[in-house]
C-alpha cells in the first residue's frame, strides 16, 4: 500500500450517537481506537464510523470529504462529527476555492460508492486519499490538486511569518508540519 493511499471500510460494531456531546473529541476517542484496531487487524487503511442513524459521522483518521463533480460533501456537526480545528480549516479552504462548493449534509453509505473521490483530513494524519471502498475505486484528481494548493498556502504563510519575524498563532514549526501535515520542504 502506498503512503497516504488507503482502502476504506465501515466499522459497524459500535455507533456514534448523533448528539451535541459527540462533537467533543474525547467523547468517541475509545470508539475511534477500537475502529483503528479493527482496520489494522483486517488490513484496511482506515474505518468510517457511523452514527445511530446509520449515516457517516467521521473516520478513524479525521474528517470525511466526498467529491461529486464540483461539489464537496462532508457530514454536518449534527451527525456526531468532531468539531475540531482541522475540519474548520479544510471547510474554509475549500470554500475559498471558486471551482468547488462545500456542502454539509448527512451522508449515507450508498453515497460513498457514488462519489468520484473520497479523502480524509486531520492535523494528526494529514491528507489521506481513499483509493477504494468495497469494490469502488476512486480517482485522485481533486485530492492531488487540493493537497498541493493547501501545502503551498501553508508554505506561503510560513514564508510571510519568517520575513516579518512573526510568531504563528499555532505551532507551525517545520517539525510539526513534517510530522503532522505531511509537508516535506
Amino acid at each position: 500500500m502506498e503512503i497516504g493511499i488507503y482502502i476504506l471500510t465501515l466499522y459497524k460494531d459500535h455507533h456514534i450517537l448523533a448528539e451535541s456531546f459527540s462533537n467533543l473529541f474525547q467523547s468517541n476517542e475509545l470508539l475511534r481506537k477500537l475502529a483503528r484496531v479493527f482496520a489494522y487487524e483486517n488490513n484496511f487503511g482506515a474505518c468510517l464510523l457511523i452514527n445511530n442513524e446509520k449515516k457517516i459521522a467521521e473516520s478513524t483518521h479525521g474528517s470525511v470529504f466526498l467529491i461529486f463533480g464540483n461539489k464537496v460533501l462532508t457530514p454536518p456537526l449534527s451527525s456526531g462529527v468532531v468539531d475540531d480545528f482541522s475540519r474548520k480549516i479544510m471547510i474554509k479552504f475549500i470554500n475559498q476555492n471558486n471551482s468547488y462548493q462545500i456542502v454539509e449534509e448527512e451522508i449515507s453509505v450508498y453515497n460513498l460508492q457514488r462519489a468520484d473521490e473520497i479523502f480524509l483530513f486531520s492535523f494528526i494524519y494529514g491528507f489521506i486519499n481513499i483509493s477504494q471502498f468495497r469494490k469502488k475505486k476512486f480517482s485522485t484528481y481533486f485530492f492531488i490538486s487540493l493537497k498541493i494548493s493547501f501545502e503551498r498556502g501553508f508554505q506561503v504563510y510560513l514564508t510571510i511569518l519568517n520575513i516579518f519575524h512573526l510568531k504563528p498563532v499555532i505551532d507551525f514549526s517545520k517539525e510539526f508540519l513534517c510530522q503532522h501535515l505531511k509537508f516535506y520542504p
